[in-house]
This record gives C-alpha cells, structure tokens and sequence, in this order.
C-alpha cells in the first residue's frame, strides 16, 4: 500500500532520521563531490528543527509511505521575500525519495501528487508562487519541472576556491 500523507508531530523523530538520510545524498537530486555533507549534517541538525518545522503552519512536509514505512518526503515553506525571487511564495527546499525502498516503484506519479498536495496548500494559504532549486544535470527533477509548469528564472553559480 502506497501513500501520501501530512507529516505532523508525531512525526518528529522519524523525520529527523530520514532528514539526515536526505542530507547524505541517498536521494534524486544529484550530489556534488565537493560538498561537504558531514560538516551540512552538523549545521543543520539544530535541536528541534523537525518539531519546529511540523509545528508551523509555515511549513509543509509530505510523507510517501509504503506499507506504513516512510520512504521519502517533501518540504516546503512559505517564503516572504528574499533575494532569490522578489514575491511571497512557496519554496520547494527539499525532496527526498529512498531509492532502495521504491526500487520497483514508479515515483514519478507519487511526485505529482505531492506536488499536487503542495499546490493545494499554496492556495490555502493565498500564495501565487511556487519555486524550487535542483542541480544542474538532474535529469529527473528537470523533466519532472516542465511536466509541472516551473519555468527557469534565475541560475546560481559557484567557484571553489
């Protein structure tokens, strides 16, 4: 049995588990080799950031549960203004599907209606926007975009140095 459900309280310590699991880079989003994902681990497991985060009516977390066991999430969030896009909108910040546990699965259909989920949510709450961030290269996340609509608006670039 597949599902998708609203992450609450009671989901706390599960989700600061498979939070960590996303942070390692087991998840669709390609990964950089030179991120440094202990040292991100470490920043962002600031006490209480999953209860914090399921508390507030801010936020949003999805859950794709099969057979009762959590196999991926999603989080967004209701961003005011910030410099990466100038109008109140929700944030897509993280998405994170097990690929071990949804091996013979077809996820994209689950991802639809999470997003499906978070549109509803976007208009519950008067929001016209959605955006996300993915990776260059991210093939899946790219294709997934355009059957949803998003259209480019800005590119971030880095150097290491």
């Amino acid at each position: 049995m597949i599902d998708i459900e609203t992450g609450t309280i009671l989901d706390a310590e599960i989700y600061e588990q498979i939070y960590e699991d996303y942070l390692t880079g087991v998840s669709l989003e390609s990964t950089s080799e030179d991120v440094d994902f202990e040292e991100m681990i470490s920043k962002v497991k600031v006490q209480g950031r999953a209860r914090h985060v399921l508390r507030s009516e801010k936020y949003l977390v999805l859950f794709l549960k099969i057979n009762h066991t959590i196999c991926g999430f999603m989080e967004a969030s209701i961003v005011e203004n910030d410099y990466m896009f100038e109008s109140p909108h929700v944030y897509i910040s993280n998405l994170y599907i097990d690929k071990q546990k949804t091996i013979n699965i077809n996820t994209t259909e689950f991802l639809l209606n999470m997003y499906q989920k978070v549109v509803e949510w976007t208009t519950l709450h008067n929001v016209k926007y959605i955006c996300n961030d993915i990776n260059v290269g991210n093939k899946v996340m790219e294709t997934l975009n355009e059957l949803l609509g998003f259209k480019p608006y800005r590119t971030r670039y880095y150097a290491k140095l």
